[in-house]
């Protein structure tokens, strides 16, 4: 796997991480607490196409793949996200496990699809594993860079990007080898190396008053 060279100019990449409850599915508590977003997605989702075909502009939106499952397959994945819940909000996600129309989107999919300006489609993994836990094995990881390049071709999508959860990146070579061809990177922050506390305080900040003045969103990759 060798790095491309340099654009000869600037070029800006909007991707848009399109996972629903999927972003969130080890944090119990954040799903509750967002379920109201999760419903108006589908709003959402309709103003940004119409934005992008209004100004003729081309985004990379990153799939989950599991969206386009005909039915939500959780019970494998949530172990440990309900194990220290109190019984009260634990019943209140179960509850949440079973309004499909937060965790599955073929509907979504096609809207993106049907643009009259172009949209790029890439994965955002299969099931939104955090692929760079010290706790994720290289054939899980492997699974998911497959089964997401699975499910979106048998939708007539062919994924050329991928997009890291979190953009927490590790296992590049199998990414290779599923067939992927570039992945975004890790966006530069001035505050990376400060206590965790301190850092997510400047995130907030960062995000507010948009600090950086210049951010790299892709790494391009080639296979040889």
């Amino acid at each position: 796997m060798n790095f491309k060279g340099h654009f000869s100019k600037g070029i800006f990449v909007l991707s848009l991480d399109t996972e629903l409850a999927w972003g969130m599915k080890d944090k119990p508590l954040s799903v509750i607490n967002s379920a109201k977003y999760f419903y108006d997605t589908r709003k959402a989702v309709d103003g940004i196409i119409k934005l992008l075909e209004k100004y003729e502009i081309s985004a990379t939106w990153a799939v989950v793949g599991s969206l386009l499952l005909d039915r939500p397959n959780l019970n494998d994945e949530l172990s440990d996200a309900l194990r220290n819940l109190r019984a009260d909000v634990r019943n209140i996600y179960l509850k949440l496990l079973e309004q499909e129309s937060i965790w599955l989107g073929k509907d979504i999919l096609e809207k993106i699809k049907s643009a009259s300006v172009p949209q790029e489609i890439g994965s955002h993994s299969f099931t939104h594993l955090i692929i760079g836990d010290k706790k994720v094995s290289r054939e899980q990881a492997s699974n998911e860079f497959i089964n997401s390049i699975r499910i979106l071709k048998q939708h007539g999508v062919v994924p050329e990007s991928f997009i890291f959860p979190r953009n927490s990146i590790n296992y590049l070579d199998e990414l290779a080898e599923a067939g992927f061809k570039s992945y975004r990177g890790v966006e530069p922050s001035w505050y990376a190396n400060l206590p965790s506390k301190i850092r997510k305080v400047c995130h907030i900040i960062d995000q507010l008053l948009a600090l950086r003045h210049l951010l790299f969103f892709r790494v391009e990759m080639e296979i040889c």
